[in-house]
């Protein structure tokens, strides 16, 4: 096997997914304790802000750190489109970051999510009495920079204009084979990551690209192949 490298757009389609979200108890304290400290906690900004933000930033989370219960934002009667996997999705948003159901959770603990991990929530409907019929566990993923070849790949532009370490991809539709290179050694170590230059995007190796194809889950990560060079 060679040392595919594919990326997943699976954070940005999950925008047009019923979201679930925290329930966060009436006695969570304004003040951050001092592990929550220790993610840079941002006053104000709320649980979810701060738990996507800690995504982002690919800092290492511990199940406690982690509210337990998720409710559904949108009842599924309340929507004018019907999921694509049948009643819940094999990946859905939980306030911004990944939640996979068990059977995609089987897979992925087979490899090496390096500072990541697989981290169990118990999810309830709208009511917030009313858990849902399948299991799921939040995916947190690691970050590992140093993915993109900048200087072989075409049509990358800065994601902000006061930053150079930062970049968006161009539209897939616009890109040819080739436009986005990855560097070979970005293949190797974890098999699943966050690189900080590409916010919101997730890469995969070729492993594990294909465990997902073989279990019939890879259509659910919408991915790219990349050039590797």
């Amino acid at each position: 096997m060679t040392d595919e490298i594919w990326i997943s757009d699976i954070t940005v389609e999950l925008d047009v997914q019923r979201p679930f979200h925290a329930l966060v108890p009436d006695d969570f304290p304004e003040e951050p304790s001092e592990r929550f400290k220790a993610f840079r906690w941002q006053p104000g900004s709320g649980y979810h802000s701060n738990l996507a933000r800690w995504q982002g930033l690919g800092t290492p989370l511990e199940q406690q750190d982690i509210l337990p219960n998720f409710f559904q934002s949108v009842a599924p009667e309340d929507h004018d489109f019907e999921p694509y996997y049948g009643k819940y999705s094999p990946v859905i948003d939980l306030a911004g970051i990944l939640a996979v159901r068990s059977d995609v959770a089987d897979v992925l603990k087979k490899f090496d999510l390096g500072q990541g991990g697989l981290y169990p929530v118990n999810l309830f409907k709208k009511d917030k009495i009313t858990p849902i019929e399948q299991n799921y566990s939040i995916l947190w993923i690691a970050n590992k920079p140093g993915t993109l070849n900048i200087e072989e790949s075409k049509g990358l532009r800065r994601a902000r204009p006061d930053r150079d370490d930062l970049f968006r991809l161009p539209e897939w539709k616009d890109a040819k084979p080739g436009d986005v290179v990855c560097n070979a050694d970005a293949a190797s170590g974890i098999d699943i990551w966050r690189d900080p230059s590409v916010p919101r995007r997730v890469f995969l190796n070729e492993r594990l690209k294909h465990a997902l194809d073989e279990a019939g889950f890879a259509s659910a990560f919408y991915l790219h192949r990349l050039a590797v060079k």
